[in-house]
């Protein structure tokens, strides 16, 4: 396959206004917002893509601009090889970034003449390939969808999605070229971008269950180590130490583990708890904010993985009784018992027994 070259130039740095540029590989040149501006207008007018624009002002916060302040434009100058494509039924920069495996961002550097929202079937476009790599790309055949639809909610923001799906922020913004994200409407369908990486197994219960049944709850981050600010006296910041998994009160949950209970009952910070023994004598698996246990799982009782074992409910942060105090939620914790019941982080593990679920 036939391999060219393109520089992609700096067209920015004339236009914009008391320019300045930096370094040679990635620059940037000051702009003066102006009566009206957002990022993402400023992200139109010079053809700059919006995640770029947020990466190269940190310190921007891009809901509270105001008149004369000073912001940077990137403005990239690279050269690369590129091999050509024609666009087909179907196709936008997002999809064929994901296709190609290629950054967002640098298929757009790689096309400044191409109208990412006004892609025509049979238009030819530049494919970055690295300099670095010697063999050329070949076009895939039948790619799988990189992307599911979601529907706009009241209330939504692109920062409550990425919240809610797991999902970075930045990804959302590229799967939507065409989506304004200071206007949302409930009803509007956009993209969020699906990946399909496998998860490597844990070094330890790799054949553990997930908790909570499949579509019972809702997608998950790693909230490990943040910083929660309940505390019996009200005056010390705490380490979280485990994972939230949010679910609906009363949502069924099972056993990871075979095992033995070793404490049951209520507690300050895990309302109405549960911990379990590994039959290892190694971890204790802890399950917190119940509503209501089921039956048998008292004290020394014996349970199996998969085994019912109580309810999702958002009890604790009070006398025992007290529930509502945050969005229910399942609490899962690890502790390592040979090491003075220490904390450790399950997300991994979670997310391995997920992909099982």
């Amino acid at each position: 396959m036939m391999k060219r070259r393109v520089l992609v130039s700096s067209i920015l740095a004339l236009s914009l206004m008391g320019g300045s540029l930096a370094s040679a590989d990635h620059t940037t040149s000051s702009y003066t917002i102006q009566s009206g501006d957002t990022f993402w207008k400023i992200s139109q007018k010079f053809n700059v893509p919006f995640a770029d624009l947020l990466a190269a002002n940190p310190n921007r916060d891009p809901n509270n601009l105001y008149v004369g302040q000073e912001v940077q434009i990137p403005v990239k100058h690279t050269t690369t090889d590129y091999t050509p494509y024609k666009i087909q039924s179907g196709d936008t920069f997002w999809k064929i970034s994901q296709k190609f495996g290629i950054s967002y961002a640098d298929l757009l550097a790689a096309n400044p003449n191409a109208n990412p929202n006004n892609l025509i079937i049979g238009q030819e476009i530049h494919i970055p390939v690295s300099p670095e790599l010697e063999q050329e790309i070949e076009i895939p055949v039948s790619p799988k969808p990189s992307t599911n639809s979601y529907v706009i909610q009241s209330g939504d923001t692109f920062w409550s999605i990425s919240q809610k799906l797991g999902v970075p922020y930045t990804e959302i913004l590229a799967a939507n070229p065409t989506a304004n994200p200071t206007n949302l409407y409930p009803g509007l369908v956009i993209q969020i971008p699906v990946k399909s990486t496998s998860i490597e197994a844990p070094a330890t219960y790799a054949d553990g269950k997930f908790p909570l049944a499949k579509g019972t709850y809702q997608p998950f981050t790693d909230t490990y180590g943040d910083g929660r600010t309940f505390n019996t006296d009200g005056t010390q910041t705490r380490k979280h130490e485990g994972i939230d998994l949010i679910a609906p009160t009363g949502t069924p949950i099972y056993s990871i583990y075979d095992g033995v209970v070793i404490n049951k009952g209520w507690n300050t910070y895990g309302g109405w708890r549960l911990t379990v023994k590994t039959p290892d004598g190694k971890t204790a698996f802890y399950y917190a904010h119940m509503s209501k246990y089921a039956s048998n799982t008292d004290i020394g009782t014996k349970i199996t993985k998969g085994q019912l074992i109580g309810y999702v409910g958002s009890t604790g942060y009070g006398p025992e009784g007290t529930s509502g105090q945050f969005v229910p939620h399942l609490h899962i914790g690890m502790y390592d018992i040979a090491n003075g019941f220490t904390a450790f982080n399950p997300y991994n593990h979670l997310k391995y027994w997920e992909s099982k679920n």
